[in-house]
C-alpha cells in the first residue's frame, strides 16, 4: 500500500502535531527560544554544510550514506522548524512534519549504531577477561 501523494503548497493545512509545536514555541520563555534558535542554526548549519564537506572531501559510498541518511534530514528538518517557528502562518508547517520523520529515521539509525558500537565493546571486553583466565 502506497501512501496517497499530497502536494504542499500555499493552500495546504498546518498538520496537528506541528501546531502543537508552534503553540509550545509561542508560550516558551525568551530564554528558551534564544537557546532554542542557536540549537537549530547549528543542527541546520551542521548537517546541511557538514554533509557537502564530507561528500566533497571523501566521495565514496559511505560518505554518501551517512550525508543522506543521518545529516541532511537533521539539516532539513532543523532549518525548516526554525524558519516555520519565525513565520507560523507559512506553509512551511507541513515541510516540517515530512522532514521530521526522516529527521527520526535518522535519530533512530545513530541510536541503532551507538548500541551496536556498546554491545561490541562489551563482548570484546568480556572475550579479553575469557582469555585471561
Amino acid at each position: 500500500m502506497t501512501p496517497e501523494y499530497k502536494p504542499i503548497g500555499p493552500g495546504a493545512k498546518v498538520p496537528d502535531e506541528v501546531e502543537l509545536l508552534r503553540v509550545q514555541w509561542v508560550e516558551a520563555p525568551l530564554r528558551f527560544r534564544a537557546f532554542m534558535t542557536l540549537y537549530l542554526l547549528i543542527a541546520a548549519w551542521g548537517g546541511m554544510v557538514g554533509g557537502h564537506l564530507l561528500t566533497a572531501a571523501y566521495g565514496n559510498w559511505i560518505t554518501w550514506s551517512v550525508t543522506l541518511l543521518i545529516l541532511e534530514p537533521v539539516g532539513v528538518a532543523s532549518l525548516a522548524a526554525l524558519v516555520f517557528l519565525y513565520w507560523p502562518n507559512s506553509w512551511l508547517g507541513v515541510v516540517v512534519q515530512k522532514s521530521m520523520h526522516r529527521a527520526k529515521l535518522a535519530t533512530l539509525i545513530v541510536a541503532a549504531c551507538a548500541a551496536g558500537w556498546l554491545v561490541w565493546v562489551i563482548l570484546y571486553f568480556a572475550a579479553e577477561i575469557w582469555e585471561l583466565r
